[in-house]
């Protein structure tokens, strides 16, 4: 009979009941061993522990200072070349790649002997590099060795195919682009890039302040139109009678047509006295002293005359 709890075979039901009073034994999970090529064919690439930023720096840079035959000997063949721009050692995506070259994605690989043994790792990480839009191109270290013209052909050829795929996608700066650009070539479009963008900059600027300049002049001409002249107290001395007028041209009385001059007195209706002489001001000197505390609060608080409580105490 089958059992339940053991998941074995009882020959009666007396023992498939007794069996299920037994506590039941802790199960063994059998994990499945999974080598290095199947981590690799799942992740990409086969390591435990997380990727270490400053240990693949690390190594880039003992590589780029330490480079085989093989990677020397194409190093030399890139430079005497002279029109292509390209690193050594580059960190890519967490790879370390032999040769970049930045103005068209290309990554170039040189394979040694210990390549034949990770074909899958390899394959991998092109797949990798390729979904991120670089263009990824291997070559035999006995091939650059014997070669190195011939490697050195074709990196151009795919650089300039993919040169004129970049071309057809925008437009260049400074016209079609046909063939490999020299670098200083290059780093004078960019300087000439730089300097008409500051400039493009620069007169937007003056664009921007001559026209806050022009809309301040006209504000303030509109200001000045707008203001009406200062109007001063006067004093008729034969009608005895008050009114308020401006200084310039120094006014008369409208109804004592010939009477002597007018005289310039306190605007204050409580005030009104005289103020000698031919200067025009709107108050004495009494009044000016107790209102310029008052005047001057309207434009910045109470006045140091206020805060102290001297308007209350007369003094």
């Amino acid at each position: 009979m089958k059992c339940g709890h053991c998941k074995g075979d009882h020959p009666s039901v007396q023992g498939v009941r007794a069996c299920s009073r037994t506590p039941a034994r802790p199960q063994t999970v059998t994990r499945p061993v999974v080598s290095d090529l199947d981590q690799i064919a799942a992740h990409g690439r086969a390591q435990v522990a997380p990727y270490d930023r400053m240990k693949k720096t690390a190594d880039a840079a003992t590589r780029r200072a330490n480079p085989t035959a093989s990677e020397q000997c194409l190093q030399d063949a890139l430079a005497a070349e002279g029109s292509l721009v390209f690193r050594r050692e580059e960190e890519i995506l967490g790879y370390v790649v032999d040769f970049f070259f930045p103005e068209t994605n290309t990554v170039v690989e040189v394979d040694g002997a210990h390549h034949r043994t990770q074909s899958i790792r390899d394959n991998l990480r092109d797949d990798v590099l390729r979904g991120n839009w670089y263009a990824v191109i291997r070559f035999p270290a006995s091939m650059v060795m014997s070669e190195p013209d011939a490697v050195v052909a074709q990196i151009v050829e795919v650089i300039q195919a993919r040169q004129k795929t970049n071309s057809d996608r925008r437009t260049p700066i400074n016209g079609p682009v046909t063939g490999v650009v020299p670098r200083g070539e290059l780093v004078r479009r960019r300087e000439a890039e730089r300097n008409r963008r500051a400039l493009q900059r620069c007169r937007a600027t003056l664009d921007r302040t001559r026209s806050h300049q022009h809309d301040d002049r006209v504000r303030s001409a509109k200001s000045n139109k707008a203001k009406l002249p200062a109007k001063f107290r006067f004093h008729c001395p034969d009608c005895r009678r008050s009114f308020y007028a401006s200084s310039v041209p120094w006014p008369q009385c409208r109804k004592c047509p010939g009477s002597p001059a007018v005289t310039c007195i306190c605007t204050r209706q409580e005030c009104g006295k005289p103020i000698l002489g031919r200067s025009v001001k709107r108050y004495c000197k009494g009044c000016d002293q107790k209102t310029r505390e008052i005047r001057e609060s309207f434009g910045g608080g109470l006045s140091e005359y206020w805060r102290n409580g001297r308007h209350s105490r007369g003094t």
